[in-house]
């Protein structure tokens, strides 16, 4: 943004308009307090919305990739952040602690997939860091495996059965680490789109097509970390 004109802000310094400086070596922040820097870029982005959107959208634009590799970097760290705050990055249930990628964040008393509708994940995880001590109550990390189980409700129900033969019918172990505990075994889509195939049919249908016809060209096996690894993996970021 070298170059911006800022919008006719005076210096609090000199009292001068300065165009071509911004950044580290503008004048207005020499001798400022944080305080001060901070009420001159929230006022500038008040003057300049359009540019600055215009600006960001561009770059979004022109560094697809840059812009992704920045947003899944952040997302991990402010997540391992969240996982300090709660106990460790390690589940607590399992100790699981090889990858964070695999960790999640269980509501104790549930209505997490309510709040997850209702809120976004960075709501979630800001909340998180503000009462960190009321969290620790509410919250606790879990790995996907073990979140998994605990989210299984009904494990004897009709689609939970068509879920465990279509598994099998697949190979009935982890393509990645081998793992062939059935409880915790999930379909994953090779090459994506597995979300919208599901939701377009119900369970037990989906289930019987797979059961019908197990096309391991499309379809795998996965345990619950690895497909949530995989999902990081597999992330885009740019919209």
């Amino acid at each position: 943004m070298k170059g911006h004109n800022l919008g006719g802000i005076p210096c609090r310094k000199c009292g001068k308009i300065h165009k071509d400086h911004i950044g580290a070596n503008n004048p207005r922040y020499k001798g400022l307090t944080k305080a001060d820097k901070a009420a001159y870029k929230k006022q500038y982005r008040k003057l300049n919305k359009e540019k600055l959107k215009s600006y960001n959208r561009e770059y979004r634009i022109n560094n697809k990739e840059k812009v992704s590799n920045y947003g899944k970097k952040h997302y991990l760290k402010l997540k391992v952040k969240i996982f300090e705050i709660l106990g460790g990055v390690k589940c607590s249930i399992c100790g699981f602690d090889a990858d964070v990628r695999a960790l999640q964040i269980h509501h104790k008393g549930g209505g997490g997939s309510k709040e997850y509708r209702e809120k976004n994940n960075f709501s979630v995880y800001m909340s998180i860091i503000k009462k960190p001590e009321l969290s620790k109550e509410k919250y606790q990390i879990v790995c996907a495996n073990c979140n998994f189980i605990l989210r299984k409700t009904k494990g004897n129900s009709r689609s939970s059965l068509l879920q465990k033969e279509a598994v099998l019918k697949l190979g009935g172990r982890c393509v990645r680490c081998g793992l062939e505990d059935v409880s915790v075994l999930q379909i994953d889509h090779i090459n994506g789109g597995g979300r919208k195939e599901f939701n377009s049919t119900s369970p037990k249908a989906y289930y019987r097509r797979i059961i019908e016809t197990p096309d391991k060209n499309k379809y795998q096996v996965l345990c619950a970390n690895c497909n949530s690894i995989k999902k990081h993996e597999d992330m885009k970021r740019v919209k």
